[in-house]
Formats: structure tokens, sequence, C-alpha cells
């Protein structure tokens, strides 16, 4: 038998309050923040198609970019476009916010829907901004993207906001 004492000596560490979920936003809230969540996503992508990938990586967090270093990740972005094509036409279309939703931080989540038509195949797929609390500023940590034939030109999306 080993016995093994755990002693410590002095105050004992302070312990981390658990953060408080973001209060939900109300219908108004979310309208009033689409206008912000449109500019981003739209200066997101303008920043990609343009070449400007130190811009666009500047607007992401290190859950969207895996922790990659700005090289890694703009040459990641050159791939797929020299793949998939210069864009020819994108839109944005429904935008849907949430509030601490389960099983994430919490904390208000715009999720923004698109499609683009590009040179070798099209694309539709969502971006997800973050923001922990209201006084912080919205962080893109999320794109999921789709790859279709370029057959699929005819795919639209609402271009009414939703909330």
């Amino acid at each position: 038998m080993t016995l093994v004492q755990d002693v410590i000596c002095g105050p004992l560490p302070a312990v981390a309050a658990e953060p408080l979920p973001a209060p939900a936003l109300t219908d108004e809230e979310a309208l009033a923040l689409n206008d912000q969540l449109e500019a981003l996503t739209t200066n997101y992508f303008s920043a990609l198609d343009e070449g400007r990938y130190s811009d666009a990586f500047a607007t992401a967090d290190d859950a969207m970019t895996g922790g990659a270093t700005l090289s890694d990740w703009s040459e990641q972005q050159k791939r797929f476009q020299a793949s998939a094509g210069a864009v020819t036409e994108r839109r944005i279309g429904r935008l849907t916010w949430y509030s601490n939703p389960p099983n994430a931080p919490f904390g208000h989540y715009g999720a923004v829907d698109y499609v683009a038509s590009r040179a070798v195949q099209d694309e539709c797929g969502y971006l997800i901004w973050y923001r922990p609390s209201v006084d912080a500023a919205l962080r893109l940590i999320r794109q999921e993207t789709t790859l279709l034939p370029v057959s699929y030109t005819h795919l639209t999306l609402p271009t009414t906001p939703y909330v």
C-alpha cells in the first residue's frame, strides 16, 4: 500500500467563473445585424477573389484556419481557386442567427448561405460568423463548400434575408 498526500500551502487558486450565455437576440437585433453580416461576407469573398489572402485570413478565427500560417492557408486557397475556376457571380442568400446553440460555446452565430458560379465548377455553401458577446467583433469560424458541375447553374437561393 502506498499513501500519497496532496498538500497545498497557502490560498487555493481562483476558480475561473463559467462564462454566462450571451443574451438571446431579438428579431429586431438580428435584422439590424444582417447588414454587418452581409458586409463581412462580401469583404471576405472579395479578398479571396482578388488574391488579398491576408485580408481574408485576418477575418478568420483559428477554428476556421485550423491553425495554419498565412502562407499555408493562402496556398490552400490558391489551389481551391485553380481547381474550381474564377468566380463569375456570387449571391448571398439566407442569413440566420443563433444565440447560444447547444454543444457550442456561448455567443451569437450568424450563418450565411451562398451560391457562386465559377468557370470550372459551381459552388454552394455557408459561412458561420461568431461573437462570444454583444460587444465582441464577429469572426469567421467556419466555411462549408460543395462544388457542383457547371450544369447546375440554375441553383438559386432566396435573396430575402431571414432571421
